[in-house]
């Protein structure tokens, strides 16, 4: 299902979530790691492989699991390496067992998620032209103002809302609700965008807010909430139909 912008013209704001929406993973660098497991895989595979994996880790996630715990990010490693390898899944097991710690170090930022989708500066300042406020709400371990401030992202945004930093997690309402007392406008006026069904779709709905779904392969089936390729799509849908 593509955005239908009639839905959202009285819209003053968009609220992003940042990994897979405004920054990619650094599919060079998972492939390099991947190397000491012995799978040799082109970045290309990988991010496709990765797209392909998030209605299984959104799954995941709805049975009740953190975003931000270890398992969560093992499980989704796993994913990944089982659509590009044919490793058995005990080796596997381990595989992802040596990866976790150097890809998700404790009390460090994670690694992956530090490239700036293409076309995503230019599709800001397109919303920031057309009059749109901008903001981010991100389950991270406290480091995302400085991942968008490394991608020089961050001056997009008139505010950056961490869960680590306000101490609750999507999909919670509370995070939600926290947004839109910063941005000081009523739910039906803030569009989100996010990778996961579960957590954002599910999460910003719970506040009373419409929402996007990021897409990029169509390997979503059977959704009840618009989709998008890419920001640089919405931004052209959103602004057209002003």
């Amino acid at each position: 299902m593509s955005v239908r912008t009639s839905s959202f013209q009285d819209l003053k704001a968009v609220a992003f979530d940042a990994g897979n929406t405004l920054l990619g993973m650094d599919f060079d660098f998972l492939a390099s790691c991947l190397l000491t497991c012995g799978v040799e895989i082109s970045a290309e595979r990988l991010e496709r492989a990765e797209a392909q994996a998030r209605p299984e880790v959104s799954a995941w996630i709805a049975s009740g699991r953190s975003t931000e715990s270890s398992q969560t990010f093992g499980f989704y490693l796993d994913a990944i390496v089982a659509k590009v390898s044919d490793l058995s899944p005990d080796a596997r097991g381990r595989c992802i067992g040596s990866l976790v710690p150097l890809l998700k170090p404790p009390g460090l930022p994670q690694r992956l998620w530090t490239r700036p989708y293409p076309r995503i500066a230019t599709a800001l300042s397109r919303f920031h032209e057309a009059g749109f406020q901008l903001a981010v709400v991100s389950n991270s371990d406290g480091s995302i103002t400085e991942a968008l401030r490394s991608a020089r992202l961050d001056g997009f945004f008139s505010s950056i809302i961490d869960s680590a930093e306000v101490g609750v997690e999507k999909p919670a309402r509370e995070i939600f609700e926290h947004a839109l007392g910063v941005l000081g406008l009523p739910p039906e006026q803030v569009l989100y965008v996010g990778d996961l069904y579960a957590v954002d779709i599910i999460g910003a709905r719970s506040a009373g807010m419409p929402a996007v779904l990021v897409d990029p392969f169509g390997d979503w089936a059977d959704l009840d909430c618009e989709t998008v390729k890419d920001i640089d799509e919405l931004a052209t849908r959103l602004i057209d139909a002003r």
